[in-house]
């Protein structure tokens, strides 16, 4: 179903009764308050939704529902603005509308054995609940009982729906914790279907391979419905947005670790070719806004991430977007793209223990995920590092190195941004790796010596040996066969 945002139409009343009774609805006029959610939505489908006939109620469940002379619209946080019409609004109201049952999670949709249908969520509970009168309207089910579980189990097996209860009441299953359902069928996807098909078509359309036809639509999130089309492509759409963009499958994987920093906003996809290869990329634009309104090159404020893969790595790459003499364009700032991942055996995190290091407090510390590592500057003098694991906590039974040098070299560095420190924490200024970067966490702790007043201090670290001349501002690396091992998986990708 399209986004409320759009009004109503042919394809948000798909399924409905347009041949309803007239006054089906019918009562003495009511003032419809424009403020208010549902206030608003009347107001920019007031033709098909009539004239108010009932007073707006807000019931204990949260749940707000209005009827009009040809609906009921329902608003809550679980599903925003719905509008059910026509002969599935009467069904609905007659099962105790959403007092009973809550807000409707999206408008109605055909469930594939109970025709047409509703989810709704009364703050505890998901409901199904049947609206189709040639199946069996005003039948419900809580979608967190035994009942339903069992129902889902043998569904596909029966081809039915659960049983009608509209006429005899049942008695009422206690509310359980919420949960999601089993079965996409009984799952809000709004208009996941639609959506991701045209996006699809527009992916093949520009090159990419992808299948016809994907697997079952599944939930990623409360707002995520995702699609697996195989050969690691997939779809991702979200409910809130009304929106879908194809991505990589282990590109979608790494996204949905962390939604909020790459962006929540699904912008846009882009088909680009390899600069070398010619291979074609798919990317998907994540944003942190709706990407409406574009910022300025002085504030910078909107921007967000390209995910891709190319076979081997999940790549990200760090866009802005601002105002170009009235065009909104994305800029990728002179960064260049990196993995989001080091290659398979390139960074072991691996626990050896169980015991968790008490030497420092490294609630403390800075986490550096591009090295997995905790940062504690002890003093203005002493910095420390441990091993951390992907959740940036100190990895059981690993022990802290002193690594001082690193610091007291970005204290001499005039720009840090263009500092070694820089090169090994986050893979430098311009986002392109080098050596500093294939170190990876300190291993031991430093040595010194001096000739002909010059100190070199040496330090070995995880892939390779730390160089630096003292009192100055830059630093080297000599790999170790891990090192280079990383360096040369870095290059490979040819970015």
């Amino acid at each position: 179903m399209k986004s409320l945002r759009t009004p109503l139409g042919v394809t948000t009343l798909l399924g409905l009764s347009l041949t309803m009774a007239p006054g089906a609805f019918a009562a003495d006029a009511v003032t419809v308050d424009t403020d208010t959610p549902i206030g608003a939505y009347w107001e920019k489908n007031k033709d098909a939704l009539g004239a108010a006939t009932g007073e707006q109620q807000t019931f204990a469940n949260g749940a707000t529902q209005q009827t009009f002379e040809n609906g009921v619209v329902t608003q809550g946080k679980y599903g925003g603005v719905q509008a059910v019409t026509g002969a599935a609004g009467e069904a609905f109201m007659k099962a105790g509308g959403a007092e009973k049952f809550g807000n409707a999670e999206s408008a109605p949709w055909k469930h594939s054995h109970c025709g047409l249908s509703i989810t709704t969520h009364d703050g505890k509970t998901r409901w199904l609940v049947v609206l189709d009168e040639k199946t069996q309207a005003g039948s419900y089910i809580n979608l967190n009982s035994a009942e339903a579980k069992a129902w889902q189990a043998e569904r596909s097996k029966i081809r039915a729906c659960f049983t009608n209860n509209a006429v005899v009441e049942t008695t009422p299953v206690l509310p359980e914790a919420p949960a999601e359902p089993e079965a996409p069928a009984d799952t809000n996807f709004g208009d996941a279907a639609n959506e991701i098909a045209d996006a699809r078509a527009v992916a093949a359309a520009n090159g990419v391979a992808v299948a016809e036809t994907g697997g079952e639509l599944t939930k990623a999130t409360a707002d995520l419905v995702i699609q697996d089309f195989g050969g690691n492509i997939s779809a991702i759409y979200s409910i809130a947005q009304d929106r879908a963009l194809m991505i990589n499958t282990d590109a979608l994987a790494s996204y949905l670790s962390n939604p909020g920093q790459y962006g929540t906003y699904l912008y846009q996809n882009e088909y680009t070719k390899h600069w070398k290869t010619g291979a074609l990329e798919l990317r998907a634009l994540f944003y942190n806004t709706t990407a409406e309104n574009c910022s300025t090159p002085v504030t910078w404020d909107d921007h967000g991430y390209a995910l891709y893969s190319t076979g081997t790595a999940v790549i990200s790459h760090y866009f802005i977007q601002y105002d170009d003499y009235g065009t909104c364009i994305n800029w990728d700032n002179q960064t260049t793209a990196s993995p989001v991942t080091w290659g398979v055996g390139l960074m072991d995190r691996t626990a050896t223990g169980t015991e968790i290091d008490t030497t420092y407090d490294w609630s403390a510390a800075k986490y550096i995920p591009l090295q997995q590592v905790l940062e504690l500057r002890v003093d203005a003098n002493k910095v420390v590092y441990i091993k951390a694991d992907a959740q940036g906590k100190p990895l059981a039974d690993a022990k802290p190195v002193e690594s001082s040098a690193l610091t007291e070299a970005l204290n001499l560095s005039d720009r840090g941004r263009f500092s070694s420190y820089n090169d090994w924490a986050a893979g430098g200024n311009w986002n392109i790796w080098n050596e500093m970067t294939m170190l990876g966490a300190p291993v031991a702790e430093a040595t010194e010596a001096t000739a002909n007043g010059t100190t070199i201090v040496t330090q070995q670290f995880e892939g390779g040996t730390l160089v630096w001349t003292k009192g100055t501002a830059f630093m080297n690396a000599e790999l170790n066969d891990l090192g280079q091992a990383k360096l040369a998986w870095y290059t490979a990708l040819g970015l």
